[in-house]
């Protein structure tokens, strides 16, 4: 939202996407902290910055209207540390800073169609086989091969029909 605010009616830096001075301060008005490590103390400007809630901000205040007004957004996030010794420090470091996290299980492989009776509004996309980065096709007719990315679908130039697996 702050990076298009910038980009129309503010002074973006030039060609390098640097998180500058006027995109940190649009971040802390709307009450995100522009944080480096995205806890406390961290730096505000630069290349990859996160942010934080800043407690009491309009940002927590309009997530606090939203929420007693009866809001729900199922949600997962897709980036959340990978082993358990990561998200043990990250949690940690964000208690010691006195940012509050709830969340439910993880990891979770797969999404239903509902969670507590409220529609989904995202699915893990599936990831391709790994027996190797290519997959053998050949033509029915001519028995050509044609070695390709899997999920790819082509042609035999010869005959003109699909070739298989």
């Amino acid at each position: 939202m702050t990076h298009h605010w910038q980009e129309h009616f503010g002074t973006p830096s030039e060609g390098n996407h640097h998180h500058n001075q006027e995109w940190a301060d649009k971040m802390e008005s709307l009450g995100l902290m522009p944080s480096k490590s995205g806890l406390p103390g961290g730096k505000r400007t630069g290349r990859s910055i996160s942010h934080y809630i800043i407690q009491g901000g309009k940002f927590s205040q309009s997530c606090t209207r939203l929420i007693e007004n009866g809001f729900i957004l199922p949600w997962m996030d897709r980036h959340l540390p990978t082993t358990k010794e990561g998200d043990v420090k990250l949690f940690t470091e964000m208690n010691e800073t006195g940012i509050g996290y709830s969340s439910s299980k993880l990891p979770i492989s797969h999404l239903t169609e509902k969670i507590d009776h409220v529609e989904t509004v995202f699915r893990p996309v599936k990831k391709a086989p790994k027996v190797g980065i290519k997959q053998k096709l050949t033509c029915p007719r001519c028995e050509s091969n044609a070695w390709v990315a899997h999920g790819t679908r082509i042609i035999c130039g010869e005959c003109d029909v699909e070739m298989k697996k």
